[in-house]
């Protein structure tokens, strides 16, 4: 089994310098309609890294951290009664539960998880299309795993699904709801593509709220921070996550430069 099966309405092939991006989809221009893949990896000569995103409903300021939208309730563990399906199904139905807000292809580079069941407990594909075939209550998804399901979901199993973690990112909130996945490099309307900057040198905005960064010292969330998309010193881990080391230190409410490293981006 493989992921043979991918979506390829939009180039997904990684980005690296010498080769150019569009002027009409360049670091610096967000555009109102898509051109790669959600998640597309765009690389310079210098090493810094940026991920392809769409925005959510509300404008992102320049130099603010971003994160995935939160997760709704309504999309995580259904059981599915009755919509059992067998191994090796690549297209299939799955049983959801009403209220989850999902409209038809908007989970295509997104995630199915079994959370919850017997052999299948923490199978998870990546999802190439969906569609409703009854209102929001069932759901046709087509996985990208040409060899299709690994084991037979069962009618007594919980299943969730996650919209891509780069689709409809929000302004990084004082307390995370979601992980963070970059940094805007310009504002962004709502709804528009950018591309979100996840690791290099990187201008953020930040708010020290009395613990002041210091040149070379680990910057990141601290759920202390009283402003949203704001970067500060990182501590005890347990509280903070770290997204870099501070170069230029700067002042409250202006903009530091960050060696940014996001994990997991």
């Amino acid at each position: 089994m493989s992921y043979t099966n991918y979506n390829h309405d939009f180039r997904r092939n990684k980005l690296a310098e010498p080769a150019q991006l569009t002027s009409y989809a360049n670091l610096w221009t967000p555009t109102v309609d898509q051109k790669h893949m959600l998640g597309c990896v765009f690389e310079t000569n210098q090493g810094d890294k940026y991920r392809y995103c769409k925005n959510g409903t509300t404008a992102l300021a320049k130099a603010v951290l971003v994160a995935s939208e939160a997760i709704d309730a309504q999309q995580v563990g259904q059981v599915q009664t009755a919509y059992g399906v067998s191994a090796g199904e690549v297209t299939f139905q799955i049983l959801c539960t009403t209220g989850n807000g999902i409209s038809n292809d908007e989970l295509i580079d997104g995630y199915l998880l079994v959370n919850d069941g017997g052999a299948t407990m923490g199978d998870s594909y990546v999802i190439r299309k969906n569609k409703w075939i009854t209102s929001d209550t069932v759901m046709e998804v087509t996985i990208a795993d040409a060899g299709g399901l690994r084991n037979a979901i069962a009618a007594t199993d919980d299943v969730s699904y996650f919209k891509n973690r780069f689709l409809d990112v929000i302004v990084k909130p004082t307390t995370l709801t979601s992980p963070i996945v970059g940094a805007t490099t310009t504002i962004v309307p709502a709804s528009y593509y950018f591309w979100a900057k996840a690791y290099g040198v990187t201008a953020i905005l930040t708010d020290v709220d009395g613990d002041v960064l210091v040149a070379g010292e680990p910057a990141g969330h601290d759920d202390t921070v009283g402003a949203e998309g704001t970067i500060g010193l990182a501590g005890t881990h347990a509280e903070d996550i770290v997204l870099g080391t501070a170069w230029f230190v700067s002042t409250d409410d202006e903009c530091a430069l960050i060696n940014l490293d996001i994990p997991g981006i």
